[in-house]
């Protein structure tokens, strides 16, 4: 109550009477009720929206460092494809996944290699999405065009071992076809050995040839 003694002492100095005197302190009780109510009302207005502060940004995501895009690896990086509703590839790269498997048995059946047997899925899958992801479409064919030509990859240097599918859509392995890193070494031509012999001949009448004949001095 806000009323003083005093102010209480003043009003019965006036000739106030004890209704008016009680009608008084009501009012003043009853303002004193209204804003504590208020003061409540706020109070609990400012922890509602505390706790939807904190339900919205935890204290340990204040502290939380930036995203940060691993090193460009299969298991780490997902291949920049699309994705339909279903999870799946969508027509489109699922139809580039399927030619890239049919130009590698086409291929494979050319070179005596292994082919692929069946759907292609798990690591496979994955790494052949990551090399058209970064490289592109074309590049399968080109990479398959280099595993064909390379001796090494058709296993005639190493007899026990011939190059995959697998082998051929890892990262590093992938990188070295486009660049022919795989090719059988270009041969050095050898520099022109010196005439002898009927060539030696020939060659010396050619530089000769269109000059006067000698003649005898005698």
């Amino acid at each position: 109550m806000s009323l003083s003694a005093a102010v209480l002492d003043a009003m019965v100095a006036s000739g106030c009477t004890a209704e008016q005197i009680a009608a008084v302190v009501k009012a003043d009780m009853a303002a004193s009720e209204s804003t504590k109510a208020r003061k409540r009302a706020n109070n609990n207005e400012r922890q509602r929206r505390f706790r939807a502060k904190r339900a919205v940004t935890p204290v340990n995501a204040c502290n939380a460092l930036p995203s940060v895009t691993p090193p460009n690896d299969i298991y780490s990086n997902p291949p920049v494809f699309p994705q339909s509703p279903d999870g799946d590839c969508p027509p489109a790269a699922e139809n580039l996944i399927e030619e890239a498997v049919s130009a590698w048995n086409a291929m494979a059946g050319r070179a005596g290699l292994a082919e692929v047997r069946g759907r292609l899925a798990g690591s496979r899958l994955a790494m052949l999405k990551a090399r058209i992801a970064e490289h592109g479409p074309a590049s399968v064919a080109a990479a398959i065009a280099a595993v064909e030509r390379s001796p090494f990859c058709r296993g005639e240097t190493k007899p026990d071992w011939r190059a995959d599918f697998k082998f051929m859509v890892r990262p590093d392995n992938f990188a070295k076809l486009l660049e022919g890193g795989y090719d059988a070494p270009r041969r050095q031509q050898s520099p022109p050995g010196q005439p002898s012999g009927l060539s030696a001949l020939l060659k010396g009448a050619e530089r000769y040839r269109g000059m006067e004949p000698l003649r005898s001095t005698g």
